[in-house]
């Protein structure tokens, strides 16, 4: 069975809440990107790696990943400053 490294979803699924999908998917190991429209969603900080606010640009969406894939490989933002700047 295969587990997906990296989800992206929405806090309002057809006006039902995603937040026992988003805490499952998380308890899974999968890294977990919320997008909402909401201010203050009602999530565990925990739960996901990056919160993207709704609207949001390609350049923010992006930013996103990296941050959850490198929070699953172990590296820091530091470490990935140093490697763009090389």
């Amino acid at each position: 069975q295969h587990r997906p490294d990296l989800a992206i979803v929405d806090v309002n699924l057809k006006q039902e809440l995603a937040t026992d999908l988003i805490a499952n998917l998380s308890e899974l190991g999968v890294n977990v990107i919320v997008a909402t429209g909401y201010a203050f969603p009602a999530l565990q900080p925990k739960s996901y790696k990056a919160l993207l606010q709704k609207p949001f640009r390609a350049d923010d969406l992006l930013n996103a990943v990296r941050v959850a894939a490198d929070q699953r490989s172990g590296i820091t933002n530091a470490e990935r400053k140093g490697a763009v700047g090389q």
